[in-house]
């Protein structure tokens, strides 16, 4: 198994979990990052009153079975009305962007296999792994009225930039953060 994770400040907590060699189900933790509660990045949520539709992506290098996901992210001031959560995984393209969508994952409440609470926690389990082969992309997009991912290692982030993009605004490229154009 290989493992190299350079998340960037925007993948507060992502755990990964990679299913053993030996033909057993048994997963490992291979990356944790706490967030750091100085900043929020985003949105990140689908949500259509009033219409939003962005994602925030990361990068992520690993060899192996991907099977668990969890996102840490902020929520405050408002109700969250869980209707789901999107995972995505996209090829990682020689420019460093994001490619092609990989897999897609919508889970809805009450799955047993997604787990989220009024903080802005979300964990995520996959049914079926995704089977990581190097480099790639991950997302975190909830079906919810309110989302935005915590910040990690402010004033320092480790690799490259995350990436966002607002699609309800007809934004199809991926740029470098959350800043407006």
């Amino acid at each position: 198994m290989k493992c190299r994770c350079s998340l960037a400040t925007v993948m507060v907590t992502l755990a990964m979990w990679v299913a053993a060699a030996t033909g057993s189900y048994a997963s490992e933790l291979i990356y944790a990052q706490a967030n750091d509660g100085q900043s929020t990045y985003g949105p990140s949520l689908f949500w259509s009153e009033p219409l939003t539709n962005s994602e925030i992506a990361d990068d992520f290098e690993v060899i192996g079975s991907i099977d668990r996901i969890v996102a840490g992210g902020f929520i405050i001031g408002t109700t969250p009305q869980w209707q789901g959560v999107f995972l995505r995984f996209y090829e990682y393209k020689s420019d460093g962007t994001p490619g092609t969508m990989q897999r897609q994952v919508h889970l809805l409440p009450g799955d047993p296999n997604l787990t989220v609470n009024d903080v802005g926690l979300i964990d995520i389990r996959l049914a079926q792994p995704f089977q990581a082969t190097g480099r790639h992309f991950v997302t975190v997009q909830p079906h919810v009225n309110y989302w935005y991912w915590w910040s990690a290692n402010s004033g320092a982030p480790r690799g490259q930039p995350f990436f966002f993009r607002d699609l309800a605004a007809g934004q199809t490229e991926w740029q470098h953060g959350d800043a407006q154009p």
